[in-house]
């Protein structure tokens, strides 16, 4: 069907097919796409297929391809991509982070492209294997997310890449191999990533996967120009001094093992400049407005700064700081005391035990740390909102709230019934004589006027009323 359709609208500039619904009729793309000569943009949505036809590769005239791969099925891109020679975005994402796609040789001839998502390095050998080395001439990139670089990537090929020239990059992602949970050490890790290194005016940097003991790169002090920094899935135990990064706005970690601590070091502070006397203010994380924690395993203890006075008047800590989230961190005991001096509007905690304890209004060992801020919520409950007291109206929860709809219905289902029990028996002498409803009421027992009324049924008895005034005067 789709063939036949490919043989019309051959001037078509802009496509896109959803393959959700059309699974049966659909399973590949077929080889008549190369018609559409004309066509700018080309979306495929859940596609299902293997992989790609090669004759997708003689539309030449193409500027953004994306691809959403649903499934693990897909395996390869088609040989003959380096004949996009037009291409200018390519976006490659998947819904089951099924990243073992194999890439072509000669992608880099790509030398327009300015989004690379995702590209990635795998393959059985070196003879097989789309290299870094591939990057070297994509010179015009603006967004690149590297994947597979916990397999067979060392420290050589890592440099071969050349990020350091490409300046008009200011999004990167690196991801090293996929996340399987194994408490293992990749020391190589470590190395990699220091020969990955971005420009200097990089904005945005993710880091997924890695797992070296140490992760301070070389290069990470030089990123003088980084917005927002983004670390998960990852495992070690130490971090290089963030606090130094002047606009960094954004610093969010998730799922990350074997991080015990973080203390003046990730914040910047040597041991020289605490000793020092003078009047000069040493800002640290000075843009800083939004940090996030998230399932941190092991992490115990978030120190700050010593309480000597001299030491505090030194250094201004995340002065314009107005959101700290912190879900899922089990272990960590207690909170910065430089918390009690930056502007926090927002402090969110869940799931952290032994700090919910800690932190309980005018009692806990933390709470003179976080009073000041204005909106305080622990497990999902405020403890503080707009700086006082919040006193949660009792509400009804949507489980609370279906089960009483469940109980009207059947109450109403049964007044209906009962109502044409009653309207059955209205023929009989009914003042004299008693309903009884045995089955319903156990013992009791109620003249016909009488139960309409306690049910409800105002209308219904004040019509009985005006046909029989002498039954229920």
């Amino acid at each position: 069907m789709l063939s036949t359709l490919f043989q019309h609208f051959r001037r078509l500039r802009i496509l896109t097919l959803d393959f959700k619904f059309c699974v049966q009729v659909w399973h590949d793309l077929p080889h008549a796409v190369e018609n559409f000569i004309h066509l700018r943009y080309f979306k495929l949505v859940n596609y299902h297929g293997d992989s790609l036809p090669e004759t997708i590769c003689n539309l030449s005239n193409l500027q953004i391809l994306k691809i959403i791969i649903d499934g693990n099925k897909f395996q390869k891109l088609p040989q003959g991509m380096s004949k996009l020679i037009n291409l200018r975005h390519f976006n490659l994402s998947f819904r089951n982070n099924c990243l073992n796609v194999k890439f072509p040789r000669g992608f880099g001839r790509l030398t327009s492209v300015r989004t690379l998502y995702h590209f990635i390095v795998n393959g059985k050998d070196d003879s097989e294997r789309c290299k870094l080395g591939e990057l070297i001439n994509l010179n015009h990139l603006k967004t690149l997310v590297i994947s597979g670089l916990g397999s067979k990537v060392d420290e050589c090929e890592a440099m071969n890449a050349q990020l350091k020239k490409k300046i008009n990059l200011d999004t990167l992602t690196l991801i090293f191999k996929e996340w399987d949970g194994e408490e293992i050490v990749r020391k190589k890790d470590a190395l990699v990533l220091n020969a990955l290194e971005p420009p200097p005016n990089l904005e945005y940097l993710r880091i997924v996967c890695y797992k070296a003991p140490i992760m301070f790169p070389n290069w990470m002090m030089s990123l003088t120009n980084l917005k927002e920094l983004g670390i998960n899935d990852s495992s070690f135990e130490c971090l290089p001094p963030l606090g130094k990064l002047p606009f960094l706005k954004s610093l969010n970690m998730w799922y990350i093992k074997r991080l015990k601590k973080l203390g003046v070091e990730f914040m910047g502070i040597e041991e020289s400049e605490k000793k020092e006397k003078g009047d000069i203010i040493i800002p640290l994380f000075p843009n800083l407005i939004s940090l996030s924690f998230e399932k941190v395993y092991n992490w115990e203890e978030w120190n700050g700064i010593e309480e000597e006075e001299d030491c505090i008047r030194r250094f201004t800590i995340m002065p314009r700081l107005q959101d700290l989230r912190i879900h899922y961190c089990e272990e960590l005991k207690s909170l910065p005391n430089f918390l009690r001096t930056t502007p926090l509007q927002k402090l969110e905690t869940r799931i952290c035990p032994i700090l919910k304890e800690r932190c309980k209004r005018g009692i806990g060992k933390e709470w003179p740390k976080i009073s000041h801020i204005p909106n305080i919520w622990i497990d999902r409950i405020y403890v503080q909102r707009d700086g006082r007291e919040y006193e949660a109206e009792p509400k009804v929860t949507s489980s609370a709230l279906l089960l009483f709809l469940r109980l009207l219905l059947l109450l109403q289902y049964i007044n209906i019934i009962l109502i044409k029990i009653l309207l059955v028996c209205q023929n009989f002498p009914l003042k004299k004589k008693k309903c009884w409803l045995t089955n319903l009421f156990g013992s009791q027992s109620f003249e016909l006027g009488d139960l309409l009324f306690r049910l409800g049924y105002f209308v219904i008895y004040q019509n009985l009323l005006n046909k029989y005034p002498n039954e229920y005067s």
